[in-house]
């Protein structure tokens, strides 16, 4: 381990990161209802001192986008995660020893936790950062249009949109997108066919709320 990482890990607040993981795994987010972990999480990215910006995609349920900008020129790095959960383990938060265990402790509100951890960490250490591009600026880059990989999806609600496809290419082509970004629900059917249920299955699961079908 070399001084920088050393410098890193001496950062982390062990005690923080428990109590953080234990008020947002209190926080029920039942699908559809995850405005409350939302919140509480664009309020910790706040007190850092991150831009923060909230993103209603259907009434009670909001993206969250935080972003520490850089200098910009270098790589950027990405966490992200989903806030709604399904039963698991135990459907209120019990602790045991070192471990918690709740509504979502690792599927997946840990992974907010940690990334509130890790981006303290980063900054208390003194770890510079770059920039995440927004849209316009992705396909306005100049690597990204020299190597031929924004393609336009045709998106059963929202019509045509451009995103960038598998920048991994050989021989100066690569995979190209086969559909656009699933609709919540939209292959639960699907999924399910292939795991032997029958139709009448499917339809009892929605109908109880075990899954969601798109219609």
């Amino acid at each position: 381990m070399n001084d920088l990482e050393q410098r890193v890990l001496s950062k982390l607040d062990r005690d923080e990161l428990v109590r953080i993981t234990k008020e947002i795994v209190a926080i029920l987010s039942p699908t559809g209802g995850e405005q409350g972990v939302a919140d509480y999480i664009a309020g910790l990215f706040r007190g850092l001192g991150l831009q923060v910006r909230t993103q209603e995609v259907e009434p009670g349920r909001s993206n969250v986008i935080c972003t520490w900008k850089g200098s910009g020129g270098g790589q950027s790095l990405l966490f992200t995660g989903h806030m709604d959960t399904s039963r698991g383990y135990a459907d209120t938060m019990i602790e045991d020893g070192d471990w918690l265990f709740g509504p979502g402790a690792t599927n997946m509100k840990g992974c907010f936790t940690a990334a509130y951890a890790a981006t303290k960490m980063l900054m208390e250490a003194g770890v510079p950062c770059s920039r995440v591009n927004n849209f316009q600026e992705v396909f306005a880059n100049p690597h990204i249009r020299a190597r031929n990989v924004i393609e336009d999806v045709t998106h059963p609600r929202m019509g045509t949109t451009r995103t960038v496809r598998n920048p991994v290419l050989f021989d100066h082509d690569g995979p190209s997108i086969r559909r656009p970004a699933p609709l919540l629900g939209e292959h639960s059917a699907e999924i399910l066919r292939e795991l032997g249920y029958s139709a009448a299955e499917i339809e009892g699961f929605s109908r109880a709320g075990a899954v969601l079908v798109a219609n």
